[in-house]
């Protein structure tokens, strides 16, 4: 079959100067008179698009072969059009992507290596709200005017967020963000091998997790905290003692279940997902599921991410014994304490900043602070120690440190200091729940 669709591409150039959304438009018109499309597998989909193309004398400017044309129209109708292959595991593995972003007619894409813009665009803005509600349409919303805003989860580990008018203008069309989150590929070799860690940082965390310190994971979106956050309960996850749950915003991201080869659960983990709906009894926030979570006796809760309402809820599910872990968009880590102040504020807490403030530091003792620095490369700016309120702000005792030593050829340069040592309040809750005199040397 290979051989022949080769001779067929030999044979047949489809080159010319008509627009592909014409050609588009031709072959969805052919389509809309054959039989029973809808139970056609992916071959004689793609078949019936090869004989309109060839029939008609089809040419498409910017097509090289028949075969990548009938590839293109099969996934511009029945597919996600350009964005299709790069929505595909073994592609945005091996390429590294971890967004996609823009409009119809201007596309970017970020990968572990930089931003680039794409040279393929969308054939028109209409054309490109089609493709995205049927992205939409796999977590039931629709973008039109009167719910421009879609959220959700496309694929696990993939968030996909639109905005169409009247929030944007009908010029620019529909905005879109299409997130692809690595978290559950990522190991310690790879956060020590790429410089997000320095191996006695990563150390001090995973002693942390392990021995009921509760730790708060702070920086800006695409910082690598969920990664993070994902490494720091997989090493604990791996512990069948230990029960670990998480709830995560809109989008499943967390793998922490391990199976045998029988598909027997070899450790206790559950997973929950929060649901947004203009249904108020459909409606299902974090904040409910924080107040839920306790009737299942985790031994460590993880929370995606603190936004709203919830960060009260967990702030007080922290200070109960439970580990915890979360993460939090701030701009520092000493910022981090005053951005979950002024979320319980925002939840409709009435204790006085003063008190908020001691709680925070209590339920997160510790705060590391992640970014994304102007080469590219994440790295752990700072984690510190909350050790008491002053001055109208959290006190905090810096633990390690990344030194920025210059900006040269692109690249940052820099290295990871030790800055101080644990507290003796610290020290003695991480003995309380387990660990040895010996683990906390050095820290």
């Amino acid at each position: 079959m290979k051989d022949q669709q080769k001779k067929m591409d030999e044979f047949y150039s489809v080159a010319g100067d008509t627009p592909y959304l014409q050609v588009l438009e031709t072959v969805q018109r052919y389509m809309t008179g054959v039989e029973n499309t809808e139970e056609m597998d992916v071959w004689q989909y793609k078949k019936h698009i090869q004989t309109c193309i060839t029939t008609r004398g089809l040419k498409c400017r910017g097509a090289s072969t028949l075969s990548q044309l009938v590839d293109r129209l099969y996934n511009s109708m029945r597919e996600y059009d350009l964005l299709t292959d790069y929505l595909t595991p073994e592609v945005y593995t091996r390429m590294g992507i971890e967004e996609i972003y823009g409009r119809w007619n201007c596309i970017y894409m970020k990968t572990k290596k930089g931003k680039i813009r794409l040279t393929e665009t969308f054939p028109s803005a209409e054309h490109a709200r089609a493709i995205f509600n049927r992205i939409t349409s796999g977590y039931n919303q629709q973008i039109n005017e009167g719910t421009p805003i879609a959220l959700g989860e496309f694929r696990p580990n993939i968030r996909a967020s639109f905005t169409g008018t009247p929030v944007t203008s009908k010029e620019m069309g529909i905005e879109f963000n299409i997130r692809i989150v690595h978290g559950s590929a990522m190991t310690r070799e790879l956060l020590l091998e790429s410089g997000t860690f320095h191996p006695k940082a990563l150390d001090f965390l995973e002693l942390c997790i392990r021995y009921g310190a509760n730790i708060c994971i702070a920086g800006a979106t695409g910082s690598g905290k969920t990664g993070t956050m994902y490494y720091l309960l997989s090493t604990v996850a791996r512990d069948a003692t230990k029960r670990i749950g998480t709830i995560e915003i809109e989008s499943r991201e967390f793998d922490l279940l391990q199976l045998d080869e029988n598909g027997v659960p070899l450790n206790d983990v559950f997973s929950w997902v929060t649901r947004s709906s203009d249904d108020s009894r459909y409606n299902i926030p974090a904040n409910k599921l924080v107040e839920t979570i306790l009737r299942f006796t985790p031994d460590i809760i993880g929370l995606g991410e603190m936004r709203n309402e919830e960060a009260l809820a967990v702030s007080e599910l922290a200070l109960t014994g439970h580990g915890a872990i979360t993460t939090l968009h701030a701009a520092s880590a000493q910022a981090a304490y005053s951005r979950i102040v002024d979320l319980c504020k925002k939840a409709g807490s009435s204790y006085n900043d003063a008190t908020l403030f001691r709680r925070a530091i209590r339920a997160f003792p510790i705060i590391v602070f992640q970014e994304r620095l102007a080469d590219g490369r994440r790295r752990v700016l700072s984690i510190v120690e909350g050790v008491g309120y002053a001055d109208e702000d959290a006190d905090v005792k810096p633990l390690f440190r990344f030194e920025i030593e210059d900006n040269t050829a692109g690249k940052v340069l820099g290295k990871h200091v030790q800055t101080g040592q644990i507290s003796r309040e610290l020290r003695q809750t991480l003995l309380q729940h387990g660990a040895s005199r010996k683990e906390l040397e050095g820290f």
